[in-house]
């Protein structure tokens, strides 16, 4: 997407919900509720990026910490995608534990077109198609 002549901003998606009782800007309540501590964080995707661009696949799991008011990061699952991908392509992710034993109260997703979006030059024409995202167990 460009906006206005300087900056390109990326395609996101991320896991959660828009608020309709709260301002714009303050509406998109991130992430979702869980109550479990999976293994892995899995998904198909297609990835048809603009030259030397590269993709951005994120889930955190986190818990609220009553402490300090806060979110801590429990556990990560996260790569950048780098090639292209014209066919639909399975991406499994294990979640890195950061605390361990704390069971999650929330997970976020976030997907990103293009790495270069922080800086609002993302790579005009990067597309990134994702199917069937979900979490698992090893042991089922």
């Amino acid at each position: 997407m460009a906006w206005g002549e300087d900056w390109v901003l990326q395609g996101i998606m991320v896991a959660g919900y828009f608020d309709v009782d709260a301002n714009i800007g303050e509406n998109l309540i991130q992430g979702k509720p869980i109550d479990t501590l999976p293994d892995y964080f899995s998904l198909y995707y297609k990835y048809l990026p603009a030259t030397n661009d590269t993709a951005i696949v994120v889930s955190y799991l986190t818990k609220f910490n009553e402490q300090t008011m806060k979110r801590d990061t429990v556990a990560v699952a996260q790569t950048e995608i780098r090639e292209q991908a014209t066919n639909y392509t399975y991406l499994e992710l294990p979640y890195e534990i950061n605390i361990p034993e704390i069971i999650p109260d929330t997970i976020l997703i976030v997907l990103l077109t293009s790495i270069s979006g922080e800086t609002m030059n993302a790579h005009n024409g990067s597309t990134l198609y994702i199917d069937e995202v979900k979490t698992g167990f090893n042991n089922q």
